[in-house]
């Protein structure tokens, strides 16, 4: 490979995994109900621009996504919400590949795209109108170009060509825009270039006017990210990292949460720490040059900064979650394969590579067909309900976990939160973001009923499930039940 050409023999394979990422992608895009931070996402998109970015202040993200999300126009229809995200998930596998084959080489490359298209982790996310398959594209994206920045050894950027460095500029500042927790990539790569020069970052002012140029980009929104900081420090629902949690990680990258517990769960945990190990014995084993020896340093650095950053910052307030790291996996997958084609006896590199693949498809088919993996089946709740729905009725949530959705499916008609979430009460992240950016405002039983001839209880017991229960039980009382359905976990109630 010279001057970073992809070469052109590797570019059909590559085409191919990225054919098979987007079918995956795509497969089964709308058959599940959007939840509800899919629900948060729609409610705010539809918003005009500025109500956005003001929205988005309020809350604990950056605004381009939502913004994208806008312009993609949310045409009807769960499939089509999600597309974007399908569309960017995508983008990551060619991505991948050429990242890998700079750094690793093309056969590298090529198996870190392949385990990057089937990877249950990214399909879901590949599948979920969120950010995160936007930020794993824009964080390989600002890899990519920082890699075209320097020369071959990875160890001293050059000085001329302002194309990549202008380019690494507007992906690091996308991403960034896309999640706070971007900074984390930026960052380490700024570590790494610091590292490598050894205290002699003068001799390179092109590069340090790159990263500040990012810094500078992001100087409109850094007063916000402190407020945002302070809200998330105020509370926040992810529990405190273990030790183990960024080896844990490594699993969560490969199979995600779809694998049956715990005995495939196990197998899993198992086999990716297996692989990860025996790839770095390979590593040591066959890096002689300087150039590979850089690359797989960087790969490592790559993927275990983020990692560790992510656990330090979650000892004064817990913030540790994959799919925010989701820049880090790619990093993993390039390990992956880099053990893969380079473990000796061929046969175990052959063995633990299909054992691999039968654990892909069987997360696959979970989170595809498995009504228990996937999300709440609010759609057909609000079906039955547009269904049977006669003038003078409202809906009543227990929970905001169905009001966000319902709020999206059944836009028209009269909804009403019940108040006294613990969550509300405490003021978490999650219940600011519902109650001030969305404008839901809880209100007592009497009052969500007051003036309606029939109403519609709604139970999804997904966030403080004993409240909910609690809360259904006592608006039932003294009202006469006149039929109950029942969806996969959420129980639907029409009272006169």
């Amino acid at each position: 490979m010279k001057g970073g050409l992809l070469p052109a023999r590797a570019l059909l394979p590559a085409l191919v995994a990225t054919l098979l990422g987007f079918g995956l992608r795509v497969f089964r895009l709308g058959e599940q109900s959007l939840w509800y931070d899919e629900a948060f996402s729609v409610l705010l998109a539809v918003r005009p621009l500025p109500s956005i970015v003001a929205g988005t202040a309020l809350d604990t993200m950056p605004p381009l996504y939502y913004l994208l999300l806008h312009a993609w126009g949310l045409p009807a229809g769960d499939f089509w919400v999600r597309f974007p995200s399908a569309f960017f998930g995508t983008l990551t596998v060619p991505l991948t590949f050429a990242v890998g084959t700079r750094l690793l080489g093309p056969r590298v490359g090529l198996l870190a795209a392949l385990i990057t298209a089937v990877a249950p982790f990214q399909v879901f996310f590949g599948q979920e109108a969120r950010m995160y398959g936007l930020l794993g594209a824009l964080s390989l994206l600002t890899v990519y170009w920082f890699l075209r920045m320097g020369r071959r050894d990875l160890a001293a950027p050059a000085l001329g060509g302002q194309v990549p460095r202008l380019a690494f500029v507007c992906a690091g500042a996308l991403a960034v825009y896309t999640h706070a927790l971007a900074w984390l990539t930026v960052g380490s790569l700024g570590l790494w270039w610091l590292l490598a020069q050894r205290g002699r970052f003068w001799r390179d002012p092109g590069t340090v006017l790159a990263f500040l140029g990012v810094g500078a980009l992001y100087l409109p929104w850094a007063g916000i990210l402190v407020e945002q900081a302070q809200r998330v420090q105020g509370s926040f629902w992810t529990p405190p990292p273990t030790p183990l949690t960024p080896l844990a990680s490594l699993y969560v990258f490969t199979f995600g949460p779809f694998l049956p517990a715990p005995r495939w769960s196990t197998a899993g945990i198992v086999l990716v720490l297996l692989v990860f190990v025996l790839a770095l014995v390979a590593a040591r084993a066959r890096l002689a040059d300087s150039h590979g020896r850089a690359g797989l340093g960087f790969v490592l650095f790559w993927l275990g900064m983020p990692l560790a950053l992510a656990y330090l910052l979650s000892q004064l307030q817990p913030i540790y979650l994959e799919r925010t790291l989701i820049g880090a996996s790619y990093g993993l997958y390039l390990l992956l394969a880099w053990g893969l084609l380079y473990l000796r006896p061929r046969p175990v590199a052959w063995g633990l590579g299909v054992a691999g693949l039968c654990l892909v498809g069987v997360a696959l088919g979970r989170w595809y067909f498995d009504p228990a993996a996937g999300k709440p089946p609010l759609r057909s709740a609000a079906v039955a309900i547009a269904q049977a729905w006669q003038e003078g009725d409202a809906i009543i949530h227990t929970g905001d976990g169905s009001y966000l959705p319902l709020r999206v499916y059944l836009p028209d008609r009269p909804q009403e939160l019940l108040d006294g979430d613990p969550e509300f009460a405490a003021g978490t992240a999650r219940a600011q973001s519902t109650l001030r950016v969305i404008g839901a405002v809880p209100v007592s039983a009497e009052h969500a009923a007051a003036g309606y001839r029939r109403v519609w209880l709604v139970l999804a017991p997904d966030h403080s499930p004993e409240f909910q229960q609690a809360a259904a039980q006592e608006f039932g009382r003294g009202r006469r039940l006149l039929a109950e359905q029942r969806f996969a976990g959420i129980v639907l109630r029409r009272y006169e």
